[in-house]
């Protein structure tokens, strides 16, 4: 499946994501109760409508991050440059190059994991990342 992927390209893969959502969601729905009754309690005054929507939009993000974890073995040094945005790369070279130390934060928003790549090879340098462990 993943050379299959890889032969059509990145992108071509990334719009595949509503079709496994589809799969994930209602034929093998994987944890899809539990993702219900969390975002529930998260949003306690949304209508089901809406809370549904969140969920598929949540299975969809997953699938399109598995998807291009998957990818990014086969990509170039130059392909996986592009697939995130830094604009404050310059400020960020800046403060690395003190040689004081540097962390970056962010949220888990996306694939980070391939933001962490994707500025690594912008930078030239070896990012470490810290998370912590799911069950």
């Amino acid at each position: 499946m993943i050379k299959f992927f890889n032969l059509l390209g990145l992108n071509f893969a990334r719009r595949t994501a509503s079709i496994f959502t589809f799969i994930f969601f209602y034929i093998f729905p994987l944890r899809k109760e539990t993702v219900i009754e969390n975002l529930k309690i998260a949003f306690p005054a949304k209508p089901d409508s809406e809370i549904i929507t969140i969920a598929k939009n949540c299975y969809k993000s997953f699938i399109i991050t598995l998807v291009e974890i998957a990818c990014v073995p086969y990509l170039n040094d130059e392909q996986t440059k592009q697939l995130s945005s830094a604009p404050d790369l310059d400020k960020i070279l800046e403060m690395y190059n003190q040689k004081k130390g540097l962390i970056l934060l962010t949220a888990h928003f996306g694939n980070w994991e391939l933001g962490a790549i994707s500025l690594a090879l912008k930078m030239n340098v070896s990012i470490r990342v810290v998370g912590k462990s799911q069950r």
